[in-house]
């Protein structure tokens, strides 16, 4: 197998931003025709940020990031601190959230990790999803189509759950792709989802992220099943472990 490209991606804070928008740039579209204009989202709800890409009102496509950490929300008896925390409330279930930088300030970063494969089962996470969702809507006021990914290793178990997630928060359309898939879209098609010209398809993709790294390969334009996949973070540290044992 021979591969032209290797795109590799960091999905960290240290790193330079600009790198974490790799999922959803490839993934945000808006079809803009003279009867229609579609709001569509590129979502990625990651285990260290949330990454999100819109078009907004005046055409030009918009980026947000904020820490995927959401705790319960607290009476905050400060009436200007109170009003900026209102911006990063949400409700589910009943129970009101603190999420993104709200959510650090009142009790640190390292409240919610979401470091397991349940994390879609924890209610901070849908907290993050509609926290994400308010954000667009709030811009655009209203959402036609919301585009997410989760890891090759989980894809199969889990993206009927994330569309339900996500379909919770919104009456969008909703699609679910597998996360790699986003670098090698990026590297293929233009904002508006052209192939772009001489666009090569035998590539591979290394994904970096705080909990799994996810790894793809593409050739002739085909994805191939037996060359995609993930390791978690906790499998990294078990290796280690029985490394240091030996």
């Amino acid at each position: 197998m021979t591969l032209q490209h290797i795109l590799c991606c960091y999905d960290i804070l240290r790193v330079s931003r600009k790198v974490l928008y790799w999922f959803v740039a490839a993934l945000c579209s808006t079809l803009h025709t003279k009867e229609t204009s579609m709001t569509c989202i590129g979502l990625d709800v990651g285990h260290s940020a949330v990454k999100m890409a819109w078009r907004g009102k005046n055409g030009k496509i918009k980026r947000k990031i904020f820490p995927s950490v959401a705790v319960p929300a607290m009476t905050i008896t400060d009436n200007e601190a109170s009003d900026q925390a209102k911006k990063e409330t949400v409700t589910v279930n009943g129970l009101e959230y603190f999420f993104g930088e709200t959510a650090v300030h009142e009790v640190g970063s390292i409240a919610v990790t979401g470091l397991h494969d349940r994390w879609l089962e924890m209610p901070e996470f849908q907290a993050l999803v509609q926290g994400a969702i308010n954000i667009v809507k709030d811009d655009t006021g209203v959402i036609h189509s919301v585009t997410a990914g989760l890891p090759p290793s989980i894809f199969s178990d889990q993206n009927l759950k994330l569309r339900n997630i996500i379909s919770l928060c919104t009456n969008a359309e909703v699609r679910v792709h597998q996360e790699p898939a986003g670098v090698a879209m990026q590297n293929r098609l233009d904002e508006s989802g052209i192939m772009i010209p001489d666009s090569t398809g035998d590539l591979g993709v290394v994904a970096i992220g705080r909990y799994t790294t996810d790894f793809m390969a593409m050739l002739d334009g085909r994805w191939v099943q037996g060359a995609a996949g993930s390791v978690s973070y906790t499998h990294l540290r078990a290796h280690e472990t029985r490394h240091d044992i030996v």
